[in-house]
Order: C-alpha cells, then structure tokens, then sequence
C-alpha cells in the first residue's frame, strides 16, 4: 500500500495504478491518504537533520538524508575512538608471574574462540555494510554506521558490565558476604569457566545486535 502525505484533502482524482501480470487486468485503485500535524512534520525533519551518535536504527531510517563534512568529521572521530577502546576491553592478554615457571598466560581457550568468533562476525557485517557503500556510492554513510554500531556496542557492553556489578552486589547482600570474596569466587572459583563462557556469549549476541543495520540492503 502506497501512502500520500498531504495536509490538503483528498480529491477524487487520487489513484495509483497497479500493474497485474495480465496488464489487461490492470486496476485503478484510490490512494489512502494518511494526515499527519504540523508538529509531526517538524519532528521528522528535525529527526532528519539530528546527529545520530548511538543510534543505528535511527540513522538507517534516515540513510537517505546527506551527511555534511562536519557531521562526517565527528563520526570519524567517534569511530576511531569506540574502536579502540573496544579493542582496549576485547583484546587483553593477562599474564602472571609463576615462581619457577615465569610469565603465564591467565586466559583461557574458550576466551581466543570467542575473539575468533567475534573477528568473524564484525568482518561479515563489515563486508555487507562495504558491499551496499560501493554499490550506492554511500562512503559518508558507511562510516556512520559503522561509528554508530560500534558506540552502540561500547553502550550495551558498559550496561551489561552494570548489571553483573549489580548482581555481584546483590549477591553480597543476601549472603553476607564481602564485595572481593564474591567477585574472587565469580572470577577464580569453581564456576569461573561457565561464567566466562556464559559472558562471552551474552557479549556475542551484544556485537550481533548492534551490528544488525550493516547487513541490511540500503533500498530498502
């Protein structure tokens, strides 16, 4: 259904045509206006000409719109820095000291899978994003979106980090205990695989969803 936006009323001569397979068939079929309010009006294009920071959704919805030079400029900086802080938190080889062994190493195989897992899915997202960038001549777009899904990740990874602060807290309250004895059992104890696995995963699907808009097609 093809919708009109007009604060006019509707004359009789509104129609579309629909093509059938048979074009002998073809019918003439009245256009459903939809009315919409001077305040709706501004709010859209004052949503056209926001500068989206963490908002892929918002910025997909409004792929069309031209990016200026300075807008480009702050998500090229938004980019350069999301990425590296998240490069910062994702990649940390831990090392310690062993007496008569040295330096060893504190991470773990299902911790490398998950970086190889997580390398796997930006470079897929990455690819379509670059795909449909090539395709529309969208350079300036690419890089929002690319500052946008990355901020968004660095956001709901910071929540998430809250929410197992929140829980450890939580859990010395009920069992009074200290705040360093439940974070040593979370994080040394017998579950400490299990909670790091279960982790990693939850942050999988974190990068999964915040990257979601790259794959989509820019027509839409």
């Amino acid at each position: 259904m093809q919708y009109q936006y007009s604060q006019e009323q509707p004359s009789v001569s509104d129609f579309v045509v629909y093509p059938d397979t048979n074009e002998a068939c073809n019918t003439r079929t009245p256009v459903q206006p939809v009315y919409i309010s001077d305040s709706e009006l501004a709010l859209i294009k004052s949503a056209r000409k926001r500068l989206y920071l963490a908002n892929p959704k918002q910025l997909y919805a409004f792929r069309h719109t031209p990016i200026s030079l300075f807008s480009t400029f702050i998500y090229f900086c938004l980019f350069v820095c999301s990425v590296a802080v998240l490069l910062y938190l994702e990649i940390a080889f831990e090392t310690e000291y062993v007496v008569g062994i040295g330096e060893v190493s504190t991470t773990t195989p299902f911790y490398h899978l998950y970086l190889l897992t997580l390398a796997c899915l930006l470079f897929y997202k990455v690819k379509q994003l670059l795909a449909e960038v090539r395709k529309h001549n969208a350079i300036r777009y690419g890089l929002a979106m690319l500052a946008n899904s990355f901020m968004f990740a660095f956001i709901n990874i910071i929540k998430f980090s809250l929410l197992m602060l929140v829980f450890v807290l939580l859990w010395a309250f009920l069992f009074d205990k200290s705040f360093e004895d439940v974070l040593f059992q979370i994080l040394e104890g017998p579950n400490a695989d299990e909670i790091e696995a279960l982790t990693h995963i939850v942050t999988l699907f974190i990068y999964g969803y915040s990257f979601r808009f790259c794959s989509k097609r820019y027509e839409e």
